[in-house]
């Protein structure tokens, strides 16, 4: 029976050494993955271009190989364990075979028979169950390697960073100081260079410009979702990177260009944006704001309408801006501790609608959409 041990091994190993070249599969496939979630994620946009077909035909091209492959491990896997599963077999009916004959013959008893084989077999087992194993050491190891990179990864922008300065008030003035930019996945094209800027608090400004131009690179620096290569964003004076983050990020409210609304009712949505837990009248304020309280009173159920998946009920830019509004439905806030309103593209209408100064800034792709703002650039 211990004979047979070297086999086995010889056959797991030669099976963990095919797994090893075949490591790629796995990646191949996540990427497949990542293009049909994409494709899935966005289907209005795949249907408006009656794309259906076309990208259901490249999906099921860059199956190919993996298939192909795929086919090849399975065959592999196969053999190596039904060559082991042979062998431990025939070993065992070999040993039942002599066993028995031992005992037919009186040189040994049945139990001291039962007792060997059952020690082996036992002892087998566990060590053909452990080298099932094998063939997965290799996956373990790039496992273990990419969560050792993640815990070791330094964060540039720590958001659960407690550090930083609160300031009292908030007068809303902003100022790049000779700012250079470049994005960290492409950091051959400089976004920025040597930029300077100054929006007065309470200016309501617009950054024109086509694609790429850097309209919310300005955005992303204001808010520090990405810190400036070289030079300064100074709000009210004081570098972003001295003030708390979070603080910052509260003080500023956001809508994209595409709003993005939670699995949830409207109400609820609402007050992601609004200081501690507001009450109705304050979240109906907000909507008031942004001229949104009208058509959700229309729902039949009103602010509890559930948005659905991503908010696909309804549109929900104004109740973004209504999320945004979070200083202007607290009543105890006074005006000038008002945030800056930083909008991917312009709702005027909800904007000039504030009864208090904030310093709205929009990115607006074409300058003749600009004419309502006071400053440009």
């Amino acid at each position: 029976m211990m004979a047979v041990f070297p086999f086995l091994i010889i056959g797991q190993a030669a099976r963990g050494k095919h797994m090893k070249t075949a490591g790629g599969l796995s990646d191949e496939l996540s990427g497949v993955g990542a293009q049909a979630s994409e494709a899935l994620s966005n289907i209005r946009t795949v249907a408006s271009l009656g794309l259906e077909k076309s990208l259901s035909g490249k999906l099921s091209d860059l199956l190919e190989e993996p298939l192909v492959r795929g086919r090849h491990e399975a065959h592999v896997n196969g053999l190596a364990l039904g060559f082991g599963s042979f062998v431990l077999f025939a070993a065992y009916a070999l040993a039942f075979w002599y066993g028995g004959k031992l005992v037919d013959d009186g040189d040994i008893t049945f139990r001291e028979l039962m007792r060997t084989l059952m020690a082996v077999m036992m002892s087998s087992q566990g060590i053909g169950m452990a080298s099932t194993f094998l063939a997965d050491s290799d996956h373990a190891l790039k496992a273990g390697k990419v969560i050792v990179n993640l815990r070791d990864r330094e964060v540039p922008i720590d958001s659960f960073d407690e550090t930083g300065l609160k300031p009292g008030t908030l007068e809303g003035k902003i100022e790049f100081k000779n700012v250079t930019f470049r994005y960290p996945t492409r950091p051959e094209v400089t976004v920025l260079r040597n930029y300077n800027l100054t929006i007065e608090a309470g200016q309501t400004v617009a950054f024109c410009g086509p694609s790429g131009g850097g309209k919310s690179t300005c955005v992303s620096l204001i808010e520090r979702f990405y810190d400036p290569i070289e030079g300064q964003v100074l709000l009210d004076g004081v570098d972003t990177h001295d003030l708390n983050l979070n603080w910052l990020r509260s003080q500023i409210g956001l809508v994209g260009q595409e709003p993005t609304l939670f699995i949830g009712t409207i109400a609820e949505n609402i007050a992601y944006g609004l200081t501690a837990k507001p009450s109705q009248e304050e979240i109906e304020e907000a909507a008031k704001m942004a001229n949104a309280h009208g058509f959700i009173t229309k729902f039949p159920d009103g602010y509890d309408t559930q948005v659905g998946m991503k908010g696909e009920q309804l549109s929900g830019r104004q109740i973004a801006i209504a999320r945004a509004g979070r200083f202007t439905a607290s009543r105890s806030t006074p005006p000038s501790a008002w945030a800056n309103a930083l909008m991917a593209s312009p709702n005027t209408r909800a904007i000039h609608g504030n009864k208090a100064p904030p310093t709205p800034a929009m990115t607006i792709p074409r300058a003749s959409r600009a004419l309502s703002v006071g400053v440009a650039y």
